[in-house]
């Protein structure tokens, strides 16, 4: 007999927290549309089985495909009006991945890799087998580079799933598509959860925090679970997410790119035919590259490549624009400052320089 869920009112799944417009944009949506139409209209030769819900109650159901697992990948918890909660495969983008020569970094990579071998040990020990990464740093020194190359690998060698949480809506869906259905499903998939932005999720929103708590706790036993939460403020998140094992149970703060690293970096990245055809003809090379961005972030190497090679701007123009990102403008200032965030006046015609001009 298939179980019947009945939601109370106060745990019914419609309060995950979409917006109309989220609802509006659903890849569901039209879906749901089209099948709400024919059945306005009468046309019901689409329907060609049952569904049983229990032994005395039938309902009628289009063709449907059923699947024992879901492809490896990258999802979404989504939730529709007369579906439920369903699993969204979003597509996963992301630059080459370019593992850097950072000991502390590649050392989580490879305790993860170790992690989902251990499960008899956790069990054996009666643990629920799962692990807390909590990623901290500044915004771009590359938490969404190890969190691509985990999630590569995970998709690639464990045949798992990836989750995104962003709000606390995908909190609340999380909580309880999880332990009620994906893992009643497939028990023993590999699932990473990726908590973005921790301190905006849990700043000033109680609520959220006891939810978050909860599931890094492990209240439904969840198996083989990996959750890496990001931040960029940590002194914002309190001590019982900051300090407590079995929560996060690694801490690791992702640093500016040392000499080295900005080294490997261009040189890994940068096309040989565009060093000899680009870079050198202007009289630089990478030493050069390397010293003038000194303090900088990943983020601020990927412009760099960006903005010279692409697009064809000077390394002293592009470094002065880059510095220049470092300036918070203030509205007091407006129209004293010599120059603005990302324009900058020429010496030569007093134009506007916006990007693209020539080395």
């Amino acid at each position: 007999m298939i179980e019947e869920k009945n939601y109370p009112p106060d745990s019914a799944p419609m309060e995950a927290e979409y917006s109309d417009a989220d609802v509006e944009n659903s890849p569901i949506k039209s879906l749901e549309d089209e099948e709400l139409k024919r059945i306005e209209e009468g046309k019901r030769d689409g329907y060609v089985e049952w569904i049983k819900r229990s032994d005395k109650m039938f309902i009628p159901s289009t063709k449907v495909k059923v699947t024992k697992k879901v492809p490896a990948g990258l999802f979404s918890i989504r939730w529709a009006e007369n579906i439920g909660y369903y699993l969204f495969k979003e597509d996963y983008r992301y630059d080459e991945i370019l593992v850097l020569p950072t000991e502390d970094v590649n050392k989580v990579v490879a305790q993860i890799q170790d992690f989902w071998t251990k499960g008899d040990k956790f069990k054996e020990y009666g643990l629920a087998h799962k692990r807390g990464i909590l990623l901290y740093g500044a915004a771009g020194n590359g938490k969404s580079s190890l969190i691509n190359q985990i999630i590569t690998n995970l998709i690639e060698k464990q045949d798992g799933i990836v989750l995104t949480i962003k709000s606390g809506g995908d909190l609340k869906s999380f909580a309880s598509f999880m332990p009620e259905y994906f893992k009643v499903i497939e028990p023993e998939r590999p699932v990473v959860t990726i908590i973005e932005d921790l301190d905006g999720l849990l700043e000033y929103n109680s609520e959220n925090e006891t939810l978050l708590l909860n599931i890094l706790d492990g209240l439904e036993q969840m198996e083989k679970m990996v959750y890496i939460g990001t931040t960029n403020y940590p002194e914002k998140l309190k001590a019982r997410i900051l300090q407590r094992p079995s929560r996060f149970d690694i801490r690791l703060e992702i640093k500016s790119p040392t000499p080295d690293v900005r080294k490997f970096y261009f040189e890994k990245k940068l096309k040989p035919h565009d060093i000899k055809s680009v870079i050198h003809p202007k009289g630089h090379d990478i030493d050069e590259w390397v010293k003038e961005s000194e303090g900088f972030t990943m983020a601020h190497l990927r412009e760099m490549i960006v903005s010279i090679v692409v697009l064809g701007n000077s390394l002293e123009e592009t470094i002065d624009r880059l510095r220049e990102l470092a300036i918070i403008p203030h509205s007091t200032k407006f129209g004293k400052d010599s120059g603005s965030v990302g324009y900058k006046k020429s010496t030569s015609s007093g134009a506007l320089y916006i990007g693209g001009g020539q080395g």
